[in-house]
């Protein structure tokens, strides 16, 4: 009997060799956990980050003048297109900072551009206590509009303004909450697109021996039965209702993390067989379902 047909014989796993490989190229391990944080000065760095905000504009009466803004007339008057872009600087001058939002949001409404310029000055370590009030006003009787006509990106500045302003601490949690998962969206699908990867498309599953642990040694999400992505957006639900002023804003928020297909949650699903929503899940209970992690 030749050794390739011997019962004793079992010929390597292709698997395994692609495993070696893969070792051999990055490595046993590829995490660490020592005394060097990943952002030099640790802590302290990131509590003083915040400290070193720029001065406050400059002529702000210039582009918003004191007393009550009239705002139906800018949700019709829109911004005219520009023969050359404007240069993005910095500056202290009010007035700069909001021609180049103009010119960024050229064929918008005006009120938008406003909404922007608004933002711009919260961003600041002192503003004029009018620019807060006039945030939370566009919000409350123009939300709808505002949530249906900003792009993205100024939808992500406004949930960061209301993390940070916000009047409740619903509209605080809520703020906080719906920026952070789509920052989060945005550093790892940047990372993720170096690949030349689509993000509508999976990466390709390796062999459950040729995988890597995840940070902290958390126990890998189940791709087939977890409910985790679910139970995020469960909860950001809930938070986006839990406030008048917020809810345009957190409705929309929540309108694009259920039908972009290229976030990690629309990708997962493609792992998932189809599925109705009953029960614990549904309802948004906690109660323990498929494999989620942290609760």
């Amino acid at each position: 009997m030749s050794t390739r047909t011997s019962p004793w014989f079992r010929p390597p796993v292709r698997s395994t060799f692609r495993a070696i490989r893969r070792r051999l190229r990055f490595g046993k391990v590829c995490g660490y956990s020592g005394p060097e944080t990943i952002i030099p000065g640790g802590l302290d760095a990131l509590s003083g980050y915040f400290a070193t905000r720029d001065s406050p504009y400059r002529n702000v009466a210039a582009v918003i003048p004191r007393g009550r803004l009239d705002l139906e007339p800018l949700k019709t008057a829109y911004l005219p297109e520009m023969d050359a872009p404007v240069k993005r600087r910095h500056t202290d001058d009010a007035r700069k900072k909001y021609a180049y939002l103009r010119s960024v949001l050229c064929g918008h409404p005006e009120l938008l551009a406003v909404h922007a310029l608004v933002i711009a000055l919260l961003r600041r370590r002192e503003y004029p206590p009018r620019i807060r009030k006039l945030f939370l006003r566009m919000w409350r009787e123009e939300g709808a509009f505002l949530a249906a006509h900003l792009p993205a990106r100024w939808l992500v500045s406004a949930a960061t303004t209301f993390a940070e302003i916000g009047e409740t601490p619903q509209q605080r949690l809520a703020g906080q909450s719906f920026a952070l998962v789509f920052d989060m969206i945005k550093l790892h699908d940047s990372e993720r697109r170096l690949s030349g990867r689509p993000n509508s498309i999976p990466f390709p599953q390796n062999p459950v021996d040729d995988r890597y642990p995840l940070a902290f040694d958390l126990d890998p999400y189940s791709m087939p039965d977890g409910d985790l992505e679910v139970t995020i957006l469960t909860r950001l639900h809930k938070m986006a209702e839990a406030d008048a002023v917020f809810r345009p804003l957190g409705r929309r928020m929540l309108n694009l993390l259920m039908t972009d297909n290229r976030t990690v949650f629309a990708r997962v699903q493609q792992f998932k067989t189809p599925r109705s929503l009953r029960g614990p899940l549904a309802t948004g209970s906690d109660t323990k379902m498929g494999n989620r992690q942290h609760d």
